[in-house]
């Protein structure tokens, strides 16, 4: 999970996922839901990150499973979801790109998008260390 969460950081920061895009519209013709075609790769990558961790997942305490849960869908909600809505709503309405950033509509979907993100990380941080509390690792416990 560090890896997963040291590699989204750099994708925001460098803006990985914005040049995958480019490359994907390039070749495709993307549209719609699918404006932002970033959101093709990192959604399979995102079902096969799924997969690997359902095991794991699944030994630990259920409320932990639960929180755990809820944090992921609410960032994967703002991160994905909200990203894919705002892309229908661009390309719906034939927004220009010099008009994105001063449309308010778009201006909200981006800002709750953010705001999930934040939500989601940060309730993921705050389980993550009540797990920590409840169930301390120790020198024995490794």
């Amino acid at each position: 999970m560090s890896v997963l969460f040291l590699y989204l950081g750099f994708d925001e920061l460098l803006r990985l996922h914005e040049k995958i895009g480019r490359m994907i519209e390039a070749s495709f013709d993307t549209g719609g839901i699918f404006y932002y075609a970033w959101v093709i790769p990192y959604g399979i990558a995102l079902l096969i990150l799924g997969l690997i961790i359902v095991k794991p997942f699944l030994k630990l305490p259920f409320r932990f499973q639960k929180k755990f849960f809820l944090s992921g869908f609410i960032f994967v909600a703002g991160a994905v979801g909200l990203e894919m809505l705002s892309g229908w709503y661009i390309d719906f309405n034939q927004i220009p790109n010099e008009k994105i950033n001063t449309t308010l509509a778009i201006v909200a979907f981006y800002t709750t998008e953010e705001t999930l993100e934040m939500i989601g990380l940060s309730y993921f941080i705050v389980s993550l260390l009540k797990l920590k509390e409840t169930y301390p690792i120790t020198a024995k416990s490794i």
